[in-house]
């Protein structure tokens, strides 16, 4: 009994929670893996509005996501809610900014605390290859907007620009860091693709590309960057002197405290990330929900078996929960039996939830992977 009270932690110690509002988009991008954009499957109003109730007296921060949540009815509704009923509560949201003016620049001027614009490329020549249906020319003024409003009224609002690495727009980088600097972004940091999206990038593009990104971080010191080192040891697993020296120089760990990677992650004890099925997980990076909505409570997912056994797994630093991608996996498995274990565990957890969109996806996948 003892070893079990351990890992039980109160409703009252969650302080972040990110909600997934559905896959609904407004834009169709050539990297995006979702294969269902429709409506039908956004989040009911009861699930924010009646099931997650116990969890807003001691949040600090939501987050909601889409899809594109600025087209998503219940995003408005549930950005709404948080402002009026719960002002303690800062907004966090991405998007791609194409519809993120008038109301929705008002609301987070005043009452929020982060916005993450997918931009993945430094001009509307590049960006049109990569997406559909959008329009450079609006998403920058949509910015624009943003960064004057915010200055009007000193607003303490964190804008950040993100771009996922591909081989259409690898040679931006450097142009990519720059454009925020000039449009007044806080943060730009790159996403590393995935091995399909890089596996035909030209390397010596890359090391020119990726030099010259170097170049704009050390120039442009009021953006903080990050992602850069990750995208250089993903192209490059087995690095020449050149590569090495790069790393050395655009090196974002070091600048972090050396007990950085010493800390038991905190997400299983103050962190909930909701998907609109209902499914609870710790955080972003976990691929194991810990219950549903659906069937049980709040306050009985939250100290469930799954919930204490993600507790107890990163009290001894065994993320075989989680994805690669958690910054806090300082070593991710790389043994092929054990990466294939976790994998096939994935595979078959994600197939007896929905076995038709596995199927999808993993068809998209591969054709994407053998082209």
């Amino acid at each position: 009994m003892k070893k079990i009270q351990k890992y039980n932690t109160p409703l009252s110690k969650i302080e972040t929670l990110t909600l997934e509002m559905g896959y609904q988009c407004n834009i169709r991008c050539n990297f995006c893996y979702q294969e269902d954009f429709s409506p039908k499957n956004n989040a009911p109003d009861e699930l924010w509005r009646e099931k997650l109730a116990p969890v807003y007296p001691s949040l600090k921060r939501v987050t909601f996501l889409g899809g594109e949540p600025t087209i998503i009815k219940g995003a408005k509704d549930f950005s709404d809610f948080i402002v009026q009923e719960h002002p303690h509560i800062k907004l966090d949201t991405i998007t791609n900014g194409l519809a993120f003016k008038g109301e929705w620049i008002d609301k987070f001027v005043s009452n929020g605390h982060k916005i993450i614009f997918s931009l993945n490329a430094a001009s509307s020549v590049v960006y049109d290859k990569i997406t559909r249906n959008s329009n450079w020319d609006k998403v920058i003024a949509n910015i624009k907007d943003l960064v004057a409003a915010r200055k009007k009224v000193s607003s303490k609002l964190i804008l950040e620009a993100s771009m996922l690495v591909l081989p259409e727009n690898i040679h931006e980088m450097g142009a990519f860091i720059q454009l925020c600097e000039k449009l007044g972004f806080d943060k730009a940091f790159f996403i590393t693709p995935l091995f399909h999206q890089i596996k035909n990038v030209d390397r010596d593009v890359a090391r020119r590309s990726i030099t010259e990104a170097c170049d704009m971080k050390d120039k442009y010191q009021r953006v903080k960057v990050e992602g850069i080192e990750s995208i250089l040891k993903n192209l490059f697993p087995e690095p020449d002197d050149e590569v090495a020296a790069l790393i050395d120089r655009c090196d974002e760990h070091g600048e972090r405290d050396s007990s950085y990677y010493d800390a038991v992650c905190k997400y299983p004890w103050n962190s909930l990330y909701v998907k609109h099925t209902g499914d609870v997980m710790v955080c972003c990076a976990a691929w194991l929900a810990i219950g549903n909505l659906n069937t049980n409570s709040i306050e009985d997912i939250w100290n469930s078996s799954h919930a204490r056994n993600m507790r107890k797994k990163m009290a001894a630093k065994d993320y075989s929960l989680c994805k690669r991608i958690c910054p806090f996996n300082e070593n991710p498995s790389k043994k092929n039996k054990e990466s294939l274990n976790v994998v096939g565990r994935k595979l078959v957890y994600r197939f007896v939830k929905d076995p038709k969109m596995t199927i999808k996806k993993i068809k998209k996948e591969a054709g994407r992977f053998f082209k």
